[in-house]
């Protein structure tokens, strides 16, 4: 059994806040060069929000936002004595942030009202790819996850769209058996 621990940057996502991923990974080694295991992730700011309707709707994006994944993970290594290339595949829940603060434009009188969206759970997918060298692990990830809707809590109104697929650069180290 080895443990994965790593953290990274979401790379090409919207946010103008600064993003972060951190991930750890218990693995069982099922064959000579293949290990599964059950990655657990947090990533920040890797969402991309898109308003359909700015003169409707302002869909507030100063705070962070972010998702929690536990995802089954399989991986195929290369021997190549204390050089390790790798390729991985997983699939598995996105528990993405919970609410999103939207604003309405009234052009009656002129207000605004804030409101919070409700943002779905979705069912992803994990393709990687890197290499061990030494306890040293390198790599870069995929993260598909089907954008969400949002539509305004009782009109049923769509406001806009959360893009949650992101591409990670990550660095970590190795705990444990090769």
């Amino acid at each position: 059994m080895k443990i994965i621990t790593e953290i990274g940057l979401p790379i090409g996502t919207a946010s103008e806040n600064l993003g972060l991923l951190i991930n750890v990974e218990p693995k069982l080694k099922v064959s000579d060069n293949v290990f599964m295991g059950i990655r657990i992730a947090m990533a920040v700011n890797s969402q991309t929000l898109k308003n359909h309707d700015n003169t409707q709707f302002i869909i507030d994006d100063e705070f962070d936002h972010g998702f929690l994944s536990i995802i089954p993970t399989i991986d195929y290594y290369w021997q190549k004595e204390n050089f390790l290339p790798y390729l991985g595949a997983g699939i598995g829940p996105y528990s993405l942030a919970n609410n999103i603060d939207v604003l309405r434009m009234s052009s009656i009188n002129s207000n605004a009202n804030t409101f919070e969206v409700e943002v779905a759970h979705q069912i992803g997918f994990l393709v990687r790819g890197g290499f061990e060298l030494g306890k040293g692990r390198f790599g870069l990830e995929y993260n598909f996850v089907p954008k969400t809707t949002l539509e305004s809590p009782n009109e049923k109104e769509r406001i806009g769209t959360v893009d949650s697929s992101y591409l990670g650069l990550t660095i970590g180290f190795v705990i444990g058996g090769r």
